[in-house]
């Protein structure tokens, strides 16, 4: 979304940001003069979406009486979903723009044909703004010094360069297994030096991994977390946000994607690179799959990524010596 709203600012606009919580703790220090609203959509979430019954309405019909009152000019939602317009709708947003849906007719009025071509969902925010009259950059960008304050103490003494592998994924169907890690990781620590530092996911994922790390960080807040990828020289990660996050920061990041498209879900960056061989039938599942394990994962093997992270974190390496140090780094 960040694109949409440096467009937005950058026009003199006043802009209000409807949000998860998280995505207001993300990007409140980035853009501080944005009118934040949290809500978590019941339509949005990964499983039991269209249980009606369980809806909070009283909370929806208050959160649309507060939107009625600010009198929206335009408005904006880069999902194709008709529940997103018919809210833009109820909302009293004058000018209402998204991605047609067959049932959205009565709902926008500035509606926009969805691609045909798979593009990454940066790009959908990307096109909203500009189809306003905007200019947008070309990609996610945050300034990793706004949150520099936050990184661990127990960093302070390790010697650079950093190498920051994040184990988690929101869905399970998104994570390498351990094993698969344990044997790339181990391999990568003889073929070049560098301080390894292992993030597990809250579930667990990645803890057989803590022996090969330099430092563990577990149960980083969001800020934490932030500054950690911003200020690692190269970072691993599953098809997840903190993949997004090292990249919208900056730093290089090597993604293992499984059952969703990497031209959609990849992370952003000139120094970004994903391994995906999905070798499944059904591909891509959206999360949503056919069998006991996701094996466009499970079948990858450690040799495969292997072949192309080798070089690949080489590169970074080499690339992170040659840089100049920044002030305010731990180093």
């Amino acid at each position: 979304m960040t694109p949409a709203l440096d467009a937005a600012l950058a026009a003199g606009d006043e802009v209000h940001a409807l949000v998860k919580p998280a995505s207001r703790q993300l990007l409140e220090p980035a853009y501080p003069t944005v009118h934040w609203i949290e809500w978590s959509a019941p339509w949005t979430v990964f499983r039991g979406k269209y249980r009606l019954w369980q809806w909070p309405w009283p909370k929806i019909l208050r959160l649309i009486k507060r939107l009625r009152g600010i009198h929206f000019a335009d408005g904006w939602s880069a999902r194709p979903d008709p529940r997103d317009h018919l809210f833009l709708w109820l909302a009293g947003v004058r000018q209402r723009r998204s991605f047609r849906h067959s049932l959205s007719q009565p709902f926008l009025n500035a509606g926009l044909d969805w691609p045909e071509m798979p593009r990454h969902r940066s790009e959908d925010w990307i096109t909203l703004a500009r189809a306003a009259g905007l200019n947008p950059p070309d990609r996610p960008i945050l300034p990793p010094p706004l949150y520099q304050h936050a990184l661990p103490p127990n960093l302070a003494n390790l010697p650079r360069p950093w190498v920051i592998f994040h184990a988690g994924a929101a869905q399970p169907t998104r994570r390498w297994p351990e094993a698969s890690w344990q044997a790339v990781l181990t391999s990568l620590s003889g073929q070049a030096a560098f301080s390894l530092v292992l993030i597990p996911d809250p579930t667990g994922h990645g803890q057989m991994l803590r022996p090969l790390a330099d430092v563990v960080l577990d149960q980083l807040d969001l800020p934490a977390l932030v500054a950690v990828l911003g200020a690692a020289d190269a970072v691993l990660a599953h098809d997840s946000g903190p993949a997004h996050l090292a990249a919208a920061l900056g730093t290089p990041v090597f993604a293992v994607m499984g059952p969703n498209l990497p031209e959609r879900f990849g992370p952003r960056h000139p120094d970004a690179a994903v391994l995906h061989d999905p070798q499944c039938p059904h591909f891509p599942c959206r999360d949503y799959c056919h069998f006991d394990e996701p094996r466009c994962l499970t079948h990858l093997s450690p040799e495969r990524c292997l072949l192309t992270l080798g070089p690949w974190l080489q590169n970074k390496l080499r690339a992170a010596a040659a840089k100049p140090l920044n002030a305010g780094d731990y180093d």
